[in-house]
């Protein structure tokens, strides 16, 4: 198990990464309907499977949370932010992609 400083640091930095994407993707989905479904199409497989490591890697660090409240506040801010780009990528994505794990 690695230790709590190294676990709010790894929180730190996806939560930091999540909002970076996040910022990427409220530009993507502000583009006309028109370029926003061209830029699904010729990008879509990328940010689909680019997502789902992201929750994967997510989840690793989550395993390792303690229960101390600096750790669990960057958890929780975490997993809400995960949630809200989880629906910015799925109102992106052609209907066939839409089917990610969370």
């Amino acid at each position: 198990m690695r230790n709590a400083r190294n676990v709010q640091f790894e929180l730190f930095v996806k939560l930091r990464e999540i909002k970076q994407a996040a910022a990427a993707l409220e530009g993507i989905n502000n583009l006309p309907p028109k370029e926003r479904k061209a830029w699904a199409e010729q990008y879509g497989r990328l940010v689909y499977t680019a997502f789902n490591h992201f929750i994967d890697d997510s989840n690793s660090v989550l395993r390792d949370v303690s229960f101390d409240s600096s750790t669990m506040q960057l958890s929780q801010e975490l997993v809400i932010s995960l949630r809200d780009t989880l629906v910015a990528v799925q109102q992106i994505l052609p209907e066939d992609k839409k089917k990610l794990r969370s």
